[in-house]
């Protein structure tokens, strides 16, 4: 239900919480999808709403922000990747031993919804995000299609040979009974749970970095909410409501 909030702070800072509330776990499940481990998730999600600060340009609705921000994790959680890669040429990742260990152990040691995301956890990264996306959080195609940089049609591609994959592997698996409901059973698995820390570590971004660059005075939050306010309203269920006698201003722009 909505709910009015009074502030005595900045609109944009608001608007930045909001935002966070509203989509930190789609970008960290984004993320995660990509790097299959916690810590570089929440790593490659600080980097992503660190480059909302960043960003100069308004968005026109919250499907356009929810697709940047989902297009940026999906980088950010590649850039994890590559760095992961260094490290492990370095020395051996214990993340990476667990893995390897989780993956060897006998799936008729395992529920079958653990075996599904294993399975899933093995595809390669697009195909990999694209079932996340879809089957674990029922995100449509055109999104998918934002988030991994592509069409609409190569994502039907992509989802099509992961299916085809994760049959054949179900069945060499010996769930034979999963594979003509394969679908069906990614469907029912729930999302991941998002880390009790991200929100306030994210939320921590505004004060511990700068919020943008001011462009003709104005920060580039502040733009978002004159133009997608009543957006954020209805998508996030907050109105921003300046205290009486208080007229909240955009801070200052840092000196150069």
């Amino acid at each position: 239900m909505d709910h009015e909030v009074v502030i005595e702070t900045p609109p944009e800072a608001l608007a930045y919480e909001a935002v966070v509330r509203g989509l930190a776990g789609h970008v960290y499940r984004v993320a995660l999808g990509v790097v299959r481990e916690a810590s570089l998730a929440e790593d490659a999600s600080q980097e992503t709403f660190l480059a909302l600060l960043r960003h100069e340009a308004p968005f026109p609705n919250r499907a356009a922000l929810r697709g940047w921000l989902g297009r940026v994790a999906f980088n950010a959680g590649l850039k994890q990747l590559r760095s992961r890669r260094r490290r492990r040429d370095r020395e051996q990742d214990p993340a990476a031993m667990r893995r390897e260990e989780e993956s060897a152990m006998p799936t008729h040691q395992a529920p079958e919804g653990a075996v599904l995301r294993r399975m899933v956890d093995e595809l390669p990264v697009e195909q990999r995000v694209a079932v996340r996306l879809k089957y674990f959080q029922d995100v449509p195609q055109s999104e998918i299609a934002a988030v991994l940089g592509c069409s609409t049609g190569t994502v039907s591609n992509r989802l099509r040979e992961a299916v085809q994959r994760l049959r054949r592997k179900a069945a060499e698996a010996g769930l034979a009974g999963v594979v003509p409901m394969l679908e069906a059973r990614l469907a029912l698995l729930e999302p991941d749970p998002v880390p009790s820390t991200l929100m306030s570590r994210l939320l921590s971004l505004e004060t511990a970095a700068p919020l943008t660059t001011a462009t003709g005075g104005m920060t580039v939050l502040t733009k978002i909410i004159l133009s997608t306010a009543a957006v954020l309203t209805t998508a996030f269920g907050v109105s921003f409501v300046a205290s009486r006698g208080t007229s909240p201003r955009a801070p200052e722009a840092p000196s150069s």
